[in-house]
């Protein structure tokens, strides 16, 4: 979620110190405060979410990709919401599918079920990146005691 703020005159010398502060992230040596001025009133709720894919910048994934194989792209996010599950896009399509932890590599409840053949296909994944697969999600479900192998 993101937050809703007004950007007052001690909130915008805060932005323009952050601004310096972090200058090898950006091209800019100075900062005039009119520069910020067009969004003082934004409504912050209503800016949309993107995902970066194959984010450059290291602070800034939230998301573990792990190798493209078999036409899929399989992500762990690092702040996640039980139950332990990975999300898998399928390359053909973009479509992305959240895919449970278990023996069954069930699709969460909602979500499009995998076709036979990209079933398949993920479970030859899981003989090859299971084990790094299964280390991230036990760093990001830590109080999950029944994760493990699954092919």
């Amino acid at each position: 979620m993101v937050p809703q703020f007004k950007i007052n005159d001690s909130g915008r010398a805060a932005l323009t110190s952050e601004i310096h502060e972090n200058s090898k992230y950006t091209s800019l040596r100075y900062v005039d405060s009119e520069m910020v001025r067009p969004y003082e009133n934004a409504d912050y709720s209503r800016v949309p979410t993107v995902r970066v894919h194959d984010s450059r910048i290291p602070w800034l994934r939230s998301t573990r990709l792990f190798p493209k194989a078999n036409g899929l792209q399989v992500m762990v996010h690092t702040h996640e919401h039980p139950p332990p599950h990975m999300h898998v896009e399928l390359l053909n399509s973009n479509e992305v599918v959240r895919i449970e932890w278990s023996s069954s590599l069930a699709p969460l409840r909602g979500e499009p079920k995998l076709s036979a053949r990209d079933e398949r296909n993920l479970r030859s994944y899981l003989q090859v990146y299971q084990d790094e697969l299964l280390a991230k999600l036990k760093q990001v479900y830590p109080r999950e005691k029944n994760l493990q192998r699954l092919v």
